[in-house]
């Protein structure tokens, strides 16, 4: 029995580390190099130090790379760093190297691949991460079993000596055939121990983690961490996104409005404010799903015959996305949507770099503004996220 539970655990194992090597094979990028004077496409597993890599807008930086000619990149290091606003290289503040784990936003330059692997810097926390997973660890779910286990070995224990006890001494087995009372005690142990639980447990865990890389795309890399996670009834994070669908909906009867303004007014503004083509912005695609639902705005964008002449995108720096708005008078609307101190002002927190500057008299009232932050403060701890639209007559 244990051999047969052993080639079944070995079995599965087996198919679901293969699973997860598929799995792991489909994410492998390619990226270009200069190899005796000539450009040529590789894995990027295959990167050595000395190539020089061809570096574009998209490409997932996989090594340490020392920028050597074309344009200033604008890299992406949220992944490392957590900050929102791509870093400029080379530059006087970062200098020239660009850190493995990082995204091209925009640019395109060479550069000298430095150090590969645990050799860059994140490759060297992960090989700390990976030290760490090398040292068994055993589940919680795990351990609270194998209580369990215990705990049946020690009650049956008691229950062969009881037995041994009383078929040796009360019925004189010990005198009349001592081999068959002491095999009576022995077939109650060993029928009472579980032998093929722990078996059961890692052969479903096995077969859980090759279903997740087959269905889901997840990779598995610790069986009890995945034990953990499943019994968890609440799971906290702290790193926004890490964990959500970015699937964002708007809620009208939360909608707060202003004096002179109605609910659908604020809907119609901030579609206006919105472009239908970013089908993969979650704030865009929102926006525009609530508008669809909204008769009383969609009457009023048919009787003031509104058109979307232009935008600015958003930018993180800035904090906000700004539409130009015709109307059938022939007035000009500005429209603002984003963080609501810089729509409210933009040099809050500073003066950015955005095309249009503004403060709106609202920005000046104590009053409004301490409101508007208790409401703001309302809408958070109901798990809410806090956007604001403005606009004026240019």
């Amino acid at each position: 029995m244990l051999l047969i539970n052993g080639c079944l655990g070995f079995r599965e194992e087996y198919h679901a580390k293969k699973s997860l090597d598929e799995l792991a094979n489909t994410i492998e990028s390619i990226i270009t190099v200069l190899r005796d004077g000539e450009a040529v496409e590789i894995k990027t597993t295959d990167l050595v130090p000395g190539d020089v890599a061809f570096l574009v807008g998209g490409v997932v930086i996989s090594a340490d790379i020392m920028w050597l000619r074309g344009d200033v990149m604008s890299i992406d290091t949220a992944a490392l760093t957590g900050e929102p606003i791509p870093r400029k290289y080379p530059s006087e503040e970062y200098g020239e190297l660009m850190l493995s784990g990082s995204t091209v936003k925009a640019g395109e330059c060479y550069g000298q691949v430095m150090a590969t692997g645990t050799n860059t810097e994140i490759g060297q926390a992960q090989a700390d991460v990976m030290k760490d997973k090398a040292v068994k660890v055993e589940s919680v779910f795990y351990q609270k079993i194998m209580l369990v286990v215990q705990a049946v070995i020690l009650t049956s224990l008691f229950l062969v000596i009881a037995v041994l006890l009383v078929l040796g001494l009360a019925y004189d087995g010990f005198e009349d055939d001592a081999k068959e009372a002491v095999l009576s005690a022995l077939s109650i142990m060993i029928a009472a121990i579980p032998i093929a639980l722990p078996l059961v447990l890692q052969v479903n865990m096995a077969l859980g983690a090759a279903y997740l890389a087959k269905v889901h795309n997840a990779i598995v890399t610790s069986i009890p961490a995945l034990q953990d996670i499943a019994s968890m009834s609440i799971l906290c994070s702290d790193k926004t996104g890490t964990l959500t669908t970015a699937k964002m909906s708007i809620i009208p009867d939360s909608v707060f409005v202003a004096d002179d303004f109605e609910r659908c007014d604020v809907l119609l503004f901030a579609s206006l404010c919105s472009n239908p083509d970013k089908k993969d912005d979650p704030i865009d695609r929102a926006v525009l799903q609530a508008f669809e639902a909204d008769e009383a705005g969609k009457e009023k964008l048919k009787d003031m015959e509104y058109k979307q002449e232009s935008v600015i995108g958003f930018n993180p720096e800035v904090k906000r996305t700004v539409g130009f708005v015709s109307d059938k008078n022939g007035k000009t609307w500005t429209i603002a949507k984003g963080l609501p101190a810089k729509v409210l002002d933009t040099t809050a927190g500073g003066v950015d770099s955005g095309e249009i500057q503004w403060t709106c008299q609202e920005a000046r009232d104590k009053s409004f503004i301490t409101m508007l932050d208790q409401k703001g403060v309302e809408l958070s701890k109901a798990g809410y996220k806090v956007s604001k639209n403005g606009k004026r007559l240019d």
